[in-house]
């Protein structure tokens, strides 16, 4: 059962998570909502804190900022330095922090952003 109830959470996230083909010039609710929060972020000289269960989402994310050419940090549990990822947001004007849960959720104090 709960395995069934994740693979519906990860569905809802983007069907890319589960392997199936995204259907062309479609993405998914998530990503529309996450485009348009990148839009009032950038528009209000904001800065914001994206967190994510699913580290497959955050990729997907990351890869849009990526294209958009837009700087950002990230971490994950493969990040082999998380006290400089997080002085490098700290320390910058970049918009966007993406963090999966996992790794975020203990331990972690990030003052300087307003939307989250």
């Amino acid at each position: 059962m709960l395995k069934a109830l994740t693979r519906l959470r990860q569905i809802c996230c983007d069907l890319c998570l589960l392997q199936f083909p995204r259907p062309p010039q479609e993405s998914s609710g998530k990503a529309a909502v996450f485009r348009e929060l990148l839009e009032q972020v950038f528009d209000g000289n904001h800065r914001v804190l994206v967190f994510s269960q699913f580290t497959s989402l955050l990729r997907l994310l990351r890869q849009e900022l990526q294209e958009r050419q837009t700087d950002f940090c990230y971490l994950d549990g493969s990040t082999k330095n998380r006290e400089a990822e997080v002085r490098r947001f700290q320390k910058s004007s970049i918009p966007v922090f993406l963090i999966s849960l996992k790794a975020g959720g203990v331990g972690l104090n990030l003052t300087d952003t307003d939307t989250g």
